[in-house]
């Protein structure tokens, strides 16, 4: 009976955080990815763009569902935002046995870079085009449409100056804030330069560096995003 205390005791003692954590550190340090700070969210660089690996919990019960996506940096945000890709695993709970929630974490995070394996290939501008821009459709709502715009515009693509026809007349009855920035940002800054495809695309490469910049000096845990670690080509 004391035995059976004991042991109770012991599981009323455990943190699942701390296994969560650990088990994330045996996956995703060594793949080159970095915690931010001591949330739940994991971040590999690749200089454009950020792949973001959460393990989100639930609210309720302790566990972790697994999201991973992409986070675009030409868009400048004091948060991290999934701009492609989301839930990737439903939720997986601790059920009072720490070994097996250790391994059920360690699951998910060999899940996690598998993902963050698959999303690198947009390192590839090309590649992230033809994934972006897929079946061209030009109904997309207006995030969507600035989203294409700048990938082609990265790419130093003709098409970025046709999704920026397209999402000008999109915002002409702008009415939400997030429209409305994106209005006074096309009025002031893009449509004096779109018909150059150089210009338009050291103008994304500035938007990519000052996001970098303010990661890098605004954010703690985000130091390792370096301020220079982007490069126009």
């Amino acid at each position: 009976m004391e035995q059976n205390m004991n042991q109770n005791m012991e599981q009323q003692n455990v943190d699942p955080d701390r296994i969560l954590q650990k088990a994330a550190e045996s996956v995703l340090v060594e793949e080159g990815l970095f915690q931010k700070g001591k949330s739940r969210m994991w971040i590999d660089d690749q200089g454009w763009f950020l792949v973001l690996v959460e393990f989100q919990p639930s609210g309720i019960e302790p566990g972790s569902y697994l999201n991973v996506g992409l986070s675009y940096l030409w868009s400048r945000r004091d948060y991290l935002s999934f701009d492609y890709g989301s839930r990737q695993h439903d939720f997986m709970a601790y059920e009072g046995d720490p070994e097996k929630f250790y391994q059920d974490m360690v699951f998910l995070a060999k899940e996690a870079m598998a993902k963050v394996t698959e999303f690198r290939k947009f390192g590839n501008l090309s590649f992230a085009k033809d994934v972006i821009c897929k079946g061209r459709n030009l109904k997309d709502d207006t995030n969507e449409c600035y989203q294409k715009m700048m990938i082609c515009g990265l790419l130093k693509d003709k098409q970025a100056e046709e999704y920026y026809h397209v999402l000008s007349n999109k915002l002409k009855n702008a009415y939400y804030k997030w429209e409305k920035a994106y209005q006074k940002e096309l009025v002031e800054h893009i449509a004096s330069i779109i018909h150059s495809r150089d210009r338009f695309y050291e103008y994304i490469c500035g938007k990519i560096r000052a996001q970098r910049e303010y990661w890098h000096n605004a954010r703690t845990g985000m130091k390792k995003i370096e301020a220079d670690g982007f490069f126009c080509q």
